[in-house]
């Protein structure tokens, strides 16, 4: 693979996907913001297909390297999906769910319901074989920009260490499914930055509404802060009656980042 590489030495830290900050209402501003629930599932990555059949180690992103040993995960030597954890391990859904998918970076989460939430982990951790396929879906909430989602930096946290480093995507996707291509570029930043709004704008296109693989609804707050706190109670109220989670929310002006971001807040619910 050394091909699709330029030499250098990222010293940036980043993660692998998107993760939320805590929202405190007294602290947090979200006057315009998109708000929709928590849901309580897999957070996971689907490449677009372009990886599916390719063996992890070939995988510039793949998190192929056991942490406490240094040494290459046998598993990691298998073909792999095209979907992938927030730790960047394959997960092994069946063809007959992959096949539902479309040819483009997605980012969401795999649930089965809110009475049901430790199907979807089962799932994903026992593979294709699981029963429990049949009952999760993909709620979509984000597509992630190529350039962000695999720029240069290191990778190190307690499940994973990689570091991903001058990686040519151009001739690593070409070198992998030449087709696909044109579809994985739908976003990238270029000159101009992609906002959230930007993505949606693409999502809703590209994705249904419902059905298995669907866009996760986003709501707009009010533009007065004030109003907006009062919203997002109401919407927290309306949610724990449903039984969930919990409610995520997002700044339509902000960007895709792979770290914690402030312009993503988590509002939890205790119990």
């Amino acid at each position: 693979m050394a091909g699709y590489y330029n030499l250098g030495r990222p010293t940036r830290k980043r993660d692998f996907l998107m993760s939320p900050q805590i929202y405190h209402p007294k602290k947090c501003t979200v006057g315009g913001y998109y708000i929709s629930e928590k849901l309580g599932g897999v957070h996971v990555f689907w490449d677009g297909g372009i990886s599916r059949t390719v063996p992890g180690t070939v995988v510039p992103w793949a998190n192929v390297t056991d942490i406490k040993t240094g040494r290459i995960k046998p598993s990691a030597r298998k073909p792999v999906s095209g979907m992938w954890s927030e730790s960047a391990n394959p997960i092994m859904a069946p063809d007959r769910f992959l096949n539902l998918l479309p040819c483009m970076p997605l980012e969401g989460v795999l649930w089965a319901g809110r009475d049901n939430r430790a199907l979807s982990s089962n799932a994903c951790l026992s593979g294709s074989e699981h029963r429990g396929w049949d009952q999760i879906e993909f709620a979509i909430f984000s597509s992630p920009p190529i350039d962000k989602m695999f720029s240069d930096g290191v990778i190190k946290n307690n499940q994973m260490f990689l570091t991903l480093q001058g990686v040519d995507l151009d001739k690593w996707l070409q070198a992998c499914n030449p087709p696909m291509v044109s579809d994985w570029y739908r976003l990238i930043t270029g000159d101009t930055e992609i906002t959230f709004d930007n993505e949606l704008a693409v999502l809703r296109d590209a994705v249904p509404s419902e059905g298995r693989i669907y866009l996760l609804q986003q709501k707009l707050l009010p533009m007065s802060v004030k109003d907006a706190a009062v919203a997002v109670e109401k919407e927290l109220a309306r949610v724990r009656d449903l039984g969930g989670l919990g409610v995520m929310m997002r700044d339509p002006y902000s960007c895709w980042e792979p770290k914690r971001s402030p312009s993503l807040l988590e509002y939890r619910l205790t119990f």
